[in-house]
């Protein structure tokens, strides 16, 4: 079979690639992946494990916004002439082509009545706890979600059943058919998949990841919150206090890089920044650290990782939460804005908890046999 999946930024990526990897276990079934944006298409080749997959599942990769160059013309054009002489058999989708592709949609409309069909993928591997939480956030932030309309589709690929969904975005609007699929990113095999990329990687096992995401402003637009570059000074300060710590950094595509360099310079700790998949670094620290609600914390407790949050919710938030964390099923302490606080929790897991690597540990999350669903 023929497959065209339709991403946009970066958490469509990991809520996509373990789709992509059951798909690609037939080595019949041809695949092409279409970025929406070019700095997206660009981030995404930035990275080794990324770049390794395409590679060796022969999987063809687009930018399908406005060509920059004669090559991304060239195959942008191949791409339409393919859509117009051959009939796919899916186009999977986290954005929607008929409001973000202008270049390419009239071609993919094309092949859709060729007899296409189009699937929906809205599988972002939260539990209904985790995703009644974030959408507190987004309702605080007055944030709608404006694309739950999913009645065009021929199907919907989802990480919880229609009614943990319905109960919590309320306008939703399901497709023909609907299937839950698990939560995704944490399927074991798909884990394993990725950590097998850097068995041979000199990579040594470390105490504290600490993922990055924007390094300056606040986490969420108007929350009234410690800014990013201040919580990442109260890490800096903390951890040059606490003697032969060895500590990782994880850039993230909203990181200012130049500006996080420039923050840390006058402070004294071991540290090294990597661009290793989030799931294999998780893997091998001992404390996950986060100045933020993060998808990190959730991989963290796939290998039984002690999980710290540190910084304060706007009040409102604070105040629906109860205090809790918006991950709280993952995270184990969660540290307001006291910095001896930060300090001493850290140092006592430090103490008295063993670094695990063990794939036992792993939850195993099995992704529904996409085979019997894609057919």
């Amino acid at each position: 079979m023929k497959f065209i999946f339709l991403i946009s930024g970066m958490s469509s990526w990991e809520n996509s690639l373990p789709i992509i990897y059951e798909i690609s276990k037939n080595k019949k079934n041809k695949i092409i992946i279409g970025i929406e944006t070019k700095i997206f298409y660009s981030k995404f080749l930035e990275d080794e494990f990324r770049k390794d997959f395409l590679k060796k599942n022969n999987i063809n990769f687009l930018h399908l916004g406005r060509p920059k160059t004669w090559l991304e013309y060239l195959k942008l054009l191949k791409f339409y002439f393919v859509l117009s002489l051959s009939k796919f058999d899916y186009i999977l989708e986290t954005l929607d082509f008929d409001k973000d592709l202008k270049l390419s949609n009239f071609f993919l409309k094309l092949n859709l009545s060729f007899g296409c069909k189009r699937v929906k993928i809205f599988a972002d591997s939260l539990s209904k706890n985790e995703l009644f939480n974030t959408q507190i956030f987004y309702d605080v932030a007055n944030m709608k979600n404006k694309r739950l309309d999913f009645s065009k589709y021929d199907l919907t690929l989802m990480s919880n059943n229609e009614q943990v969904l319905k109960e919590i975005y309320k306008n939703i609007i399901f497709s023909k058919k609907n299937f839950n699929i698990g939560r995704i990113k944490l399927n074991k095999d798909w884990l394993e998949y990725i950590n097998k990329f850097y068995v041979n990687k000199n990579l040594d096992n470390f105490d504290i990841l600490i993922p990055l995401s924007a390094t300056r402003g606040k986490f969420l637009k108007d929350h009234e919150t410690l800014p990013n570059e201040n919580k990442l000074k109260v890490f800096f300060e903390v951890l040059s206090k606490i003697k032969d710590i060895k500590v990782v950094f994880k850039p993230h595509s909203k990181s200012d890089m130049n500006y996080f360099n420039y923050l840390i310079k006058e402070y004294n700790f071991e540290y090294s920044i990597s661009n290793f998949h989030l799931n294999y670094l998780c893997s091998r620290s001992k404390i996950v650290l986060t100045y933020h609600p993060t998808s990190a914390q959730i991989y963290a407790k796939c290998f039984n990782k002690k999980v710290l949050e540190f910084g304060q919710y706007d009040e409102k938030i604070e105040k629906i939460l109860n205090g809790k964390a918006r991950y709280s099923e993952s995270v184990d302490s969660r540290i307001l804005n006291d910095k001896d606080d930060l300090k001493k929790t850290i140092e006592y897991y430090l103490n008295n908890f063993k670094l695990e690597n063990k794939n036992d540990i792993i939850q195993d999350e099995n992704l529904s046999n996409l085979s019997n669903i894609i057919k």
